[in-house]
């Protein structure tokens, strides 16, 4: 089993009732990254300790990589104490799911708008600045157990992959395929319109349980 396989082998023959196929390591492998690439997520990758910096417009959030445990966010120059921010969702824990966000305190000069914990109608409307800060946030990053929809998906995509492969899926024979940057292309006019890249990499079922919890959906 590769870093980061969202499946085992044994996890996708149980899921489909197969016999043991020496295709579906190298599926599963490609599977996992094309699933990582849709949502921008770090999906059954390990926990990686370290300083990560990100770009932040002063607005009150930065978006930051799946994190688990936050224990440092510097701004700029300045070292934040803990009850200077908030890692969010709060549900995230109890849910399994990893903080990609953090709520601060806004810099002067940013949007005015409400809804967060710290605002203008607290801090003041500064001089408009259309200076970008950095944040850098120590922590251990990762989303290393993916919940039970994603090893789904990852089933659907290595078993329409496969049975493509052998020429037995509903989306015809592939004209060819490249794993390694989750390209594919199908021998049927129908599915080929749908372009290349990580989009027609994944079966549209697998693309349905997975939009909830990718990065363009927050």
């Amino acid at each position: 089993m590769a870093v980061g396989d969202l499946i085992t082998q044994a996890e996708y023959q149980t899921a489909t009732g197969t016999a043991a196929d020496a295709r579906v390591p190298l599926a599963i492998e490609g599977a996992s990254s094309a699933i990582r690439s849709y949502t921008q997520r770090a999906l059954g990758l390990p926990i990686q300790t370290e300083e990560r910096t990100f770009d932040y417009d002063g607005s009150g959030v930065v978006e930051i990589d799946d994190v688990v445990n936050v224990t440092a966010v510097v701004v700029g120059a300045s070292t934040l104490a803990p009850a200077s921010y908030i890692l969010r969702p709060r549900s995230a824990p109890e849910n399994g799911y990893p903080y990609y966000w953090l709520e601060l305190a806004p810099a002067p000069g940013t949007s005015p708008e409400m809804g967060f914990t710290w605002n203008f109608d607290r801090f003041g409307l500064g001089p408009l600045s259309a200076t970008t800060l950095t944040v850098k946030v120590t922590g251990d990053f990762g989303w290393p157990t993916p919940p039970d929809f994603v090893k789904q998906a990852a089933v659907w995509t290595v078993d329409e992959w496969l049975r493509d492969l052998s020429g037995g899926g509903e989306s015809g024979p592939l004209s060819g395929e490249s794993i390694a940057d989750f390209s594919q292309s199908w021998a049927v006019a129908a599915r080929a319109t749908a372009g290349t890249g990580v989009l027609s990499a994944l079966p549209e079922r697998a693309r349905d349980v997975l939009d909830p919890i990718s990065r363009e959906a927050f």
